[in-house]
């Protein structure tokens, strides 16, 4: 039976999601809905939604089949460097239909593979187009994993997040957001090797409340980067992270990312009054 019934909507999944949890048709899926199988709700127009709880608990009893679980590292590692693309998306995809969130799934699987790949590149036994082809699947799945992710309607603190010039690894500052994204953070993701100047104009412009850096292959350009930050006409906070992070010696008002899950949260307890009267400011 389908009810007429208000939910809150980033809890429901369409028919298409539940399909894919079940490793079945859209079409099947609204055959259970309608022959009273698997719980379901009509939105406002009409559409025929799957409370996440009921479409898991089905997935795994009624339908037969489990949901979309993680892979290891080095199997998708593999997947990764001999190119397939849709195969990598689209379990993405599926695992966040699954309840996870897009930060564990660069957590605990995209970012442990790249780093197999990178391990790999710098021993010589993978060439620099397959770990460029990983990391295009990579960003690939990330967005496609975020556009099937509920969406958080909090957003608040503002965090701008880049590399420092000649950093090219703007596929670290992706997963780095992600975490952010997902606690409600406002995330400006500006990618790879962004110039110091232009930098602290934007900061300093916009006034967010915190900016990330991350450097992954060099820390050169860092001391220069940092001391412009604080002869900067902005006081928010500053987070560091990256490959190379905890090389750098630790210094009043950075706070370092030290991989453990909660660093979003930690960041955003380091706000001070000032910072969070900062980042309103530039809304």
């Amino acid at each position: 039976m389908v009810r007429n019934v208000g939910f809150d909507t980033r809890e429901l999944l369409s028919t298409s999601a539940v399909a894919r949890l079940c490793h079945v048709s859209a079409m099947t899926v609204a055959r259970w809905i309608d022959a009273g199988r698997l719980p379901a709700v009509r939105t406002p127009g009409g559409w025929r939604r799957v409370r996440r709880a009921d479409a898991l608990r089905f997935a795994t009893t009624v339908g037969g089949r489990s949901p979309a679980h993680p892979t290891s590292a080095a199997r998708l590692a593999r997947r990764l460097v001999s190119g397939q693309r849709v195969a990598v998306t689209r379990w993405a995809r599926d695992w966040v239909d699954g309840g996870a969130t897009v930060s564990e799934l660069v957590r605990t699987a995209l970012a442990p593979a790249m780093r197999l790949i990178g391990d790999q590149w710098a021993a010589g036994t993978l060439d620099i187009l397959a770990e460029h082809r990983a990391t295009a699947i990579v960003a690939e799945a990330i967005a496609v994993a975020r556009a099937a992710a509920p969406r958080v309607t909090r957003r608040h603190p503002r965090l701008i997040l880049a590399c420092p010039a000649g950093e090219q690894h703007g596929l670290a500052v992706q997963m780095a957001a992600q975490s952010f994204i997902d606690a409600g953070w406002d995330a400006d993701i500006l990618g790879a090797d962004v110039p110091t100047r232009e930098l602290v104009a934007e900061l300093e412009r916009s006034r967010p409340h915190a900016v990330g850096i991350s450097v992954s292959a060099s820390t050169d350009a860092l001391p220069a980067l940092l001391a412009a930050l604080r002869r900067a006409q902005w006081d928010g906070l500053v987070l560091l992270g990256g490959a190379l992070a905890d090389t750098v010696r630790p210094r009043e008002g950075i706070l370092v990312d030290d991989g453990v899950p909660d660093f979003a949260a930690r960041a955003a307890a380091r706000l001070t009054p000032a910072t969070h009267a900062a980042g309103s400011a530039g809304r």
